[in-house]
């Protein structure tokens, strides 16, 4: 008796292997103490001092909190993927897999970093304690440089006028889009209204992670806070920045199997982007703009890629 390994198969392996990620993440990081290696790599990036060793142990249990909220939501994905699984007709499909990698992405990168930003409280000076705050209300620029701002709505505005001309050449030459294929005009439609919606709600939580209080006793303590505020408004413009860039690429590709009968929809797609996107916004992760540091400090002015790596 042979086995073959076919789509189905494979799908499910996968699908089990991406599981054993945050199932042993989650056992190894039960320990309280787990991360003390991690938040000094963290601090030689960010460029901050612990000060004190309650300023250390705060930021030792925060990044083990947003860690390990990270890979709850990857299980809680990979579960709800592992059931569609077993019930699907269409499990053998290779969008099955591609819809399961898409929705990781933007959950646990957008969404799980976000109720991380939202529940953990990283100090909590005491009630008689001297606390600091600013005069102004601050905005998302004020932490993260311009093209991390701008990458996402410059690609959703090339994604509506790629979806656009995809409408507009079904219109005016019915037959100009590839005959086989009549469901990636619709694909194009509604990809674009889910990056809409992911843009949109990128923006409210935008907005509640700066409206939440930042309680510290000192600029050394605020200039943490405004550390991993940052890396969480970055995440969020990352989800929404995935997001415009898979409705751009469904319509591009549209456009482009329409016109190379030969060329098939998923191995055209320019996938080589979303990686892409990860390396860009992570190699900013633990930095922040320089005017958000202590006067005492003096951050880098720039950070190499073998530093943001390390």
């Amino acid at each position: 008796m042979t086995f073959e390994l076919t789509a189905t198969w494979l799908n499910g392996i996968l699908l089990l292997g991406f599981t054993l990620v945050p199932i042993v993440t989650l056992i190894t990081t039960r320990r309280a103490d787990w991360g003390t290696t991690r938040a000094h790599r963290y601090s030689m990036r960010a460029q901050l001092p612990f000060g004190s060793e309650a300023v250390a142990l705060s930021v030792r249990r925060h990044l083990r909190a947003v860690m390990r909220t990270n890979m709850w939501a990857l299980l809680g994905v990979m579960v709800l993927a592992l059931v569609t699984f077993a019930v699907a007709p269409w499990r053998g499909s290779p969008f099955f897999l591609w819809g399961v990698t898409l929705t990781l992405l933007l959950a646990v990168f957008g969404g799980a970093p976000l109720i991380s930003g939202l529940r953990e409280r990283l100090f909590s000076p005491a009630p008689i304690a001297v606390r600091i705050a600013r005069g102004r209300h601050m905005r998302t620029s004020d932490y993260l440089g311009r093209w991390r701002l701008l990458t996402p709505t410059v690609l959703l505005a090339l994604a509506m006028l790629a979806v656009s001309a995809v409408f507009a050449a079904a219109a005016w030459q019915p037959g100009v889009l590839h005959p086989a294929e009549p469901w990636m005009l619709w694909l194009s439609g509604i990809v674009l209204l889910f990056a809409i919606a992911v843009f949109v709600g990128t923006r409210v939580g935008e907005r509640a992670v700066l409206a939440r209080p930042q309680p510290a006793s000192n600029t050394l303590e605020l200039a943490w806070d405004d550390s991993f505020r940052a890396d969480v408004l970055s995440s969020l413009r990352l989800s929404a920045a995935t997001a415009a860039w898979l409705s751009l690429g469904t319509a591009t590709t549209t456009l482009w199997v329409s016109f190379a009968p030969n060329a098939e929809f998923l191995p055209s797609f320019p996938w080589w982007a979303l990686p892409f996107l990860q390396v860009l916004y992570t190699l900013s992760e633990g930095r922040m703009r320089a005017s958000l540091y202590p006067e005492f400090l003096t951050p880098r002015t720039a950070l190499s890629a073998r530093d943001a790596l390390a």
